[in-house]
């Protein structure tokens, strides 16, 4: 039996902005099957059998933090690491800046800042790297978090809300930033390695939320599930020259047959089982994620329409992307909507929000 904690009286916390950025190295999916079948053909058998997730995936193209080139040399830990800081570093600078400006905040106005990240490290954590470059108040709080990969994004958004509840009217500006083409092993002649080609990519995003001031929109009604004995369905595996991807074909598999209970379930706990919401505002783990998705909790295909949107543009970016399709959810939503925000990571791990647009 499924078991949950929503509040007696579900907390609400106002989005005040929302950003996204993605690098300028831009590769088509054509390029990219190009490129994977001159590079692994002879080095992986049945090699035209997997080359088909390719065309199966969805995404026309994707955003690279370094040029194709630089990753089919060999690159050891610490270069993968360094790059990775690079990008994070640029990149939120770019985030902070679009947010605060969205939000009409200087940065001074920020109490809390959430940074979610999990394809390389850094300590000091990124967002201290960012703190000269703003007028943060030097008493900021910072909560970094590593390891929630594909789900990040979601559970750092209710990490947000739920600390913007517990304090009201103080601003809290989550960041997440992955550079997922980093984990590219050139010499692991795998299929997984050709999965995460055809789908994987760099980005990154943000949201500044509090309790005040009101704004249109607002998420509440938190939750998260873990399947038991799930650590091998996603994640990394450390090597000596960085991180490679772990990715189970039961990813799909679980989706459609073991999420709709822990959805049913969610929907219970808050009384929403009777309502009628306009769209899944869904992390796009991939094609078939989203299929199973889409079939396991019985829904329409225009019910998930953002989400393939940012799929086919920007492939899988881990922790962003569901941002990204919030961003999209935001500017097309009306007065009165209700979206389920869904998203799946490492652990083996779901979570759930509600969206409302006032």
């Amino acid at each position: 039996m499924l078991t949950g904690r929503p509040n007696k009286k579900p907390l609400k916390a106002n989005i005040l902005s929302v950003a996204e950025y993605v690098p300028s190295n831009i590769l088509t999916q054509d390029q990219a099957k190009e490129l994977s079948y001159n590079y692994f053909e002879d080095k992986i058998k049945n090699l035209e059998r997997y080359m088909r997730v390719f065309d199966n995936s969805k995404v026309e193209k994707r955003y690279l933090s370094n040029p194709i080139e630089w990753y089919l040399k060999d690159k050891s830990w610490p270069e993968r690491n360094k790059a990775y800081l690079k990008f994070s570093i640029e990149s939120l600078n770019n985030i902070v800046e679009q947010m605060l400006s969205k939000a009409n905040l200087s940065a001074h106005n920020i109490d809390h800042i959430i940074t979610v990240s999990s394809t390389g490290i850094a300590t000091p954590t990124i967002e201290s790297h960012l703190m000269d470059r703003f007028s943060f108040k030097q008493d900021l709080k910072r909560t970094p978090i590593f390891g929630l990969g594909c789900v990040g994004g979601l559970s750092g958004l209710q990490r947000a809300s739920e600390i913007a509840n517990a304090y009201p009217g103080e601003k809290v500006m989550l960041l997440t930033v992955e550079a997922c083409s980093l984990g590219f092993q050139p010499h692991e002649y795998e299929p997984k390695n050709i999965v995460a080609m055809s789908i994987f990519s760099d980005g990154a995003a943000g949201a500044i939320v509090s309790t005040e001031p009101a704004t249109q929109f607002n998420i509440s009604n938190h939750y998260e599930y873990r399947w038991p004995n799930s650590i091998n369905v996603m994640g990394w595996n450390i090597k000596d020259n960085g991180l490679s991807v772990v990715l189970s074909r039961e990813i799909p598999s679980i989706t459609k047959n073991k999420l709709p209970k822990v959805y049913n379930n969610y929907l219970e706990l808050y009384n929403m089982h009777n309502t009628n919401f306009n769209s899944l505002v869904a992390h796009p783990g991939g094609a078939k994620v989203l299929e199973a998705l889409a079939t396991g909790l019985n829904v329409k295909v225009n019910k998930l329409k953002q989400s393939w949107t940012v799929l086919n543009s920007f492939g899988n970016m881990s922790s962003p992307t569901i941002l990204f399709v919030l961003n999209r959810c935001l500017k097309e939503s009306k007065s009165g909507e209700k979206h389920i925000m869904i998203a799946l990571g490492p652990g083996f791990t779901s979570a759930l929000s509600l969206l409302e647009v006032e």
